[in-house]
């Protein structure tokens, strides 16, 4: 044999036992998170339903609001100020 037949044999059996090797890390290897549901069910029923959101930095509005109002005759008082926080009441 020739050094260049045995060059040839010694890639393709490597080619062969790479290609193996990740077949079956392929094939094996992904099973490691089948225990882990991606899906679940549940019966139905009432409950409240709860969202948290956590930011950093300064938040602002996406689509701002005026709020104000028409009123006819003289104001005798005005107890807020612009950028006055409102509230119920």
């Amino acid at each position: 044999m020739d050094s260049g037949s045995r060059k040839g044999r010694w890639l393709v059996w490597t080619a062969v036992i790479v290609l193996a090797a990740g077949a079956a890390w392929f094939m094996f290897g992904r099973g490691k998170n089948a225990g882990e549901d991606k899906y679940r069910s549940e019966a139905v029923g009432k409950g409240n339903v709860t969202m948290t959101v956590t930011a950093t930095g300064t938040i602002s509005a996406v689509t701002p609001v005026q709020i104000g109002s028409r009123v006819s005759g003289i104001v005798a008082k005005l107890y807020v100020d612009f950028y006055s926080p409102g509230k119920k009441g």
